[in-house]
C-alpha cells in the first residue's frame, strides 16, 4: 500500500488530523483553508522540504503542530517569512529533528509565536546564527523548552531571561561545556518562579558552574552522562542555600570502584541519602516508586 504524498480533501469539522509517516514533500498554499476547527495537526516523519506561504491559512484554532523528523531546512528555504502568522492559538510546536542549523530560532521564524507554551526545537550555535538566545527570549509564555538536534556550547542569562512561566528545560545531547553563573538569574528575580526540572544530560560539563540558589523551586536536576568528577565547594553551597528545600539529582557513575568515588558521593552513601538505580526490571519499578515517595514527602 503506497503512502500519501499530498494532503487529502477533508471535512471542515474535524478536530485532530494525523498524517504521520507518509511521503508528503510540500505543503501548498491553503492546504488547510477550511479546517477552522482543527486543534492538532501531526505531519511528523514525512519528507517535508518546503511550505508555501499561506500553508497554515485557516488554522485559527490550531493548538498543537507536530513537524518533527522531516527535511525542513534553510537549504530548501522551507519557511517563508510569516509562515506561522495564521496560527494565533498555537501553544505547542514540535519541530525538532529537522535541521542541524537550528533554523527556527536563527531566522526568527518562531519569535512572533508569543503564545507558545511548549516548544521542541533544533538548536545551532554558529557564525550564521549569532543571536539564537534573543530568538528564544521573546517566547515569554513558555512552560517547556526541549532541544532536538543540538549544537550549543554554552548559554547565559538572555536565553531564559523573560520566561516567567518556565517549568521544564531539556537541553540534553548538546555540546554544552559551560553554564554561565547567571544563566538562571532571571528566575530568582521573579515573584513566583516555577522552574522545577532541568535536564543537561549527555553534554560535556565538568562541574555545576551556575548558582543554584537562583532556582528556589528546582526539584530535579539531571546531569547524567557528562564529565563531572566532583562537585566544587561553591556548587554544594549553592545547593544548601536554597532555604532547606529538597532537590533531586540524577547522577550516573559507571564502573567506578568505591575507592574512586568523590568524597561528596561517599558522604551520601554513608548517610544512606541516595536511591540506587537497579539493573533489573522489578528493581526499576521499585526505584521509581521510591522517587515518587521521596518527592511527595
Amino acid at each position: 500500500m503506497s503512502k500519501r504524498k499530498t494532503i487529502p480533501n477533508l471535512p471542515s469539522n474535524i478536530n485532530f488530523l494525523n498524517l504521520k509517516s507518509n511521503r508528503i514533500i510540500l505543503l501548498y498554499n491553503s492546504n488547510f483553508n477550511n479546517l477552522n476547527d482543527l486543534l492538532e495537526l501531526d505531519l511528523s516523519w514525512n519528507k517535508l522540504e518546503r511550505m508555501e506561504f499561506g500553508s497554515f491559512t485557516g488554522l485559527i484554532n490550531l493548538q498543537k503542530l507536530i513537524l518533527e523528523h522531516n527535511n525542513l531546512s534553510l537549504q530548501w528555504k522551507s519557511f517563508p517569512h510569516g509562515i506561522f502568522a495564521p496560527l494565533k492559538s498555537l501553544t505547542h510546536l514540535n519541530a525538532k529533528y529537522n535541521d542541524w542549523d537550528g533554523f527556527l530560532a536563527c531566522k526568527n521564524v518562531v519569535t512572533k509565536l508569543t503564545q507558545l507554551e511548549i516548544i521542541e526545537i533544533d538548536i545551532d550555535e554558529s557564525p550564521a546564527c549569532p543571536d539564537i538566545d534573543y530568538g528564544f527570549s521573546k517566547l515569554t509564555n513558555l512552560k517547556s523548552f526541549v532541544s532536538g538536534y543540538c549544537n550549543f556550547t554554552l548559554f547565559g542569562p538572555i536565553t531564559f531571561e523573560n520566561m516567567k512561566c518556565l517549568q521544564f528545560v531539556d537541553i540534553s545531547r548538546c555540546s554544552i561545556s559551560v553554564v554561565l553563573d547567571d544563566s538562571f538569574q532571571g528566575q530568582k528575580q521573579l515573584k513566583h518562579p516555577k522552574l522545577k526540572t532541568i535536564i543537561l544530560s549527555h553534554n560535556i560539563l565538568s562541574d555545576i558552574s551556575f548558582d543554584m540558589s537562583t532556582l528556589p523551586t528546582l526539584e530535579m536536576l539531571n546531569l547524567s552522562h557528562n564529565n563531572i568528577q566532583a562537585f566544587s565547594e561553591e556548587s554544594m553551597e549553592s545547593i544548601y542555600s536554597r532555604g532547606g528545600q529538597n532537590i533531586l539529582f540524577l547522577v550516573f557513575l559507571e564502573q567506578i570502584r568505591p575507592s574512586e568515588l568523590p568524597l561528596v558521593m561517599l558522604e551520601l552513601v554513608q548517610k544512606q541519602s541516595y536511591i540506587e538505580y537497579p539493573n533489573d526490571e522489578q528493581g526499576n519499578v521499585v526505584f521509581w516508586d521510591k522517587i515518587k515517595e521521596t518527592l511527595i514527602t
